[in-house]
């Protein structure tokens, strides 16, 4: 009341001396007010989180997920929604996901309720809040209307929600009041339609949950730094595939990249320095060797070898034509390329009869005498610098493991380097990956992924055991294919199409209480220590290796 009662003197002083010391006692007061407002509006949002994370039940793991014991979680928007079916549900929007619940009576004590989550617990970065229109039976989302999605492009989400949830005409027709669609825009079927109390209720979660969805994206703006590689104006259809930056002898940092028509050359940071070195097809990866002076390239199904030298050059010595390269493998389906002992090694797969037949590559240094060695100082870095390059000592022959491994035949010879085939064996089925171990290869396959010996040409082994009935969930219809396999200490992380696990150095189920489901369709899945990161052509999903 303070700042009424001044108001009201003010109103009956004399402007002078009083009277500014009125004007400032006022002001002071109000700002007084205003620090206390905030900090009982903080007080009470903090006592309703602990509130809510004392009354909340959710699923296992779920709680350590949403975090709201954090001090830096907060409560955006809380409200009451009606159900196809008439019952009530609480719907919390939080600074991290949105959680549905339901309030029911704890059967052990009186008066008091608690609420029971839903399975939909939806992550603020993958959420999407749809107006069904009856009359024309579409969903209209902030997403699309801000272009973070473009037309169509969560369809099979809408389509989910269509068939996992009653539809908006029936919901209006059962009830009155204005429905209102939370949909889960990754992979899992996530959505449910809901009655608000009024439209003005609905217009307000809409724009709240706009503004939240927005938050993600600005932090996402601000931190990336996107940079023209080239200006030419490539048709869609022929855009870049592939790419691998090296520093070329000079000390200049340039850029290789592959499409449709072939191998191109630009120099990093200059757009208009990017030419075509190589009609080669179409090349679908590339991975340059900056040690050895080569560049493997994996073109229609053709793996082929450039020499580094003769491409930073190409453009002043090449005609239209361009670089051939040298074919060393032809029906190639992918590459890998990875460290093996401490050298590198490039494994190759070729499907025939239902097999997948794999070829390991060994580079090696030419010496003058004829004799060649695998100069185990390999540094597995192609972005090092040519003065780091040129300051490096010729290669010497050095007594590894590696060294005695036999070398079945020389598929490549260069002036200064060779490529050896060292082993070759093949797995039943169709795979799609290697990971390099230490000593070991990793072959993943469609369910399980294969340890294999590359010394001896053999598998040892498949993780998990498919006679285990521990891992019977992996082996079913909905755990997706096989997709990525990462060694953390003494133990493994599986990674599938639809969740990711831990097992333990001989083969069983460690770690209950990991266990990751990702919230999109990973296309991809690479690791960071401590990260894992699923990559689809929308999302980047990020999780901590220990904690999932």
């Amino acid at each position: 009341r303070y700042p009424l009662l001044i108001d009201a003197v003010l109103r009956r002083t004399q402007p002078g001396k009083d009277s500014d010391h009125l004007h400032s006692a006022a002001k002071k007061i109000r700002c007084a007010l205003a620090e206390i407002d905030q900090q009982t509006g903080e007080n009470a949002a903090g006592l309703r989180m602990r509130q809510i994370n004392q009354r909340l039940r959710l699923a296992p793991g779920a709680r350590e997920s949403l975090a709201l014991d954090s001090p830096m979680r907060r409560l955006i928007k809380e409200g009451l929604f009606t159900a196809g079916d008439g019952s009530q549900v609480l719907v919390f929007l939080f600074d991290n996901a949105l959680v549905m619940a339901v309030e029911e009576k704890v059967p052990y004590a009186k008066n008091v309720t608690r609420y029971v989550a839903d399975t939909r617990i939806i992550p603020v970065a993958m959420l999407d809040v749809l107006v069904p229109a009856a009359e024309a039976g579409a969903l209209s989302g902030i997403r699309e209307a801000l272009g973070f999605l473009g037309p169509g492009q969560n369809g099979s989400a809408r389509g989910a929600l269509l068939r996992h949830s009653s539809s908006a005409a029936s919901v209006r027709q059962s009830r009155t009041g204005a429905p209102l669609s939370f949909v889960h825009i990754g992979c899992r079927p996530l959505g449910r339609t809901l009655l608000a109390a009024s439209d003005a209720e609905r217009d307000s979660w809409l724009t709240t949950v706009r503004r939240r969805i927005c938050v993600p994206q600005t932090l996402v703006e601000a931190y990336t730094e996107l940079r023209l590689l080239s200006d030419r104006d490539f048709p869609q259809a022929r855009g870049p595939q592939c790419s691998a930056p090296f520093t070329a002898t000079s000390g200049c940092r340039m850029i290789l990249f592959g499409n449709r028509d072939g191998l191109h050359l630009g120099i990093y940071g200059v757009p208009t320095s990017v030419v075509r070195v190589s009609s080669c097809g179409s090349v679908s990866k590339i991975h340059v060797l900056r040690r050895y002076n080569l560049a493997v390239v994996l073109s229609d199904q053709n793996l082929l070898v450039f020499q580094l030298t003769a491409i930073e050059n190409a453009t002043s010595k090449v005609g239209t034509a361009g670089l051939t390269g040298t074919r060393i493998a032809s029906s190639v389906a992918f590459f890998d390329v990875g460290v093996y002992l401490g050298t590198p090694l490039i494994v190759l797969m070729k499907p025939r009869n239902g097999k997948s037949h794999f070829k390991c590559i060994q580079p090696q240094f030419v010496s003058t005498d004829g004799a060649g060695n695998t100069g185990s100082d390999f540094s597995y870095d192609s972005s090092e610098s040519a003065a780091d390059y040129k300051r490096q000592p010729a290669p010497t022959v050095s007594i590894t493991t590696a060294d005695s491994i036999r070398n079945l035949r020389t598929v490549y010879q260069g002036s200064q380097t060779a490529l050896n085939l060292i082993s070759e064996f093949s797995i039943p089925g169709k795979t799609k990956r290697v990971h390099f171990l230490r000593r070991k290869l990793c072959i993943v396959a469609s369910k399980t992924f294969e340890i294999v010996d590359v010394a001896n040409s053999r598998v040892l082994r498949s993780l998990p055991d498919p006679l285990d009935d521990d891992f019977s969930f992996v082996h079913t219809n909905d755990s997706g294919h096989a997709m990525a396999i990462c060694k953390v200490g003494r133990e493994f992380l599986l990674c599938y199409e639809s969740f990711a696990f831990y097992i333990d150095n001989f083969g069983r189920r460690s770690r209950p209480d990991v266990f990751i489901r990702w919230e999109m369709a990973p296309h991809l899945i690479t690791f960071r220590h401590p990260y894992v990161v699923a990559i689809n052509p929308r999302f980047f999903e990020i999780r901590h290796m220990e904690t999932g």
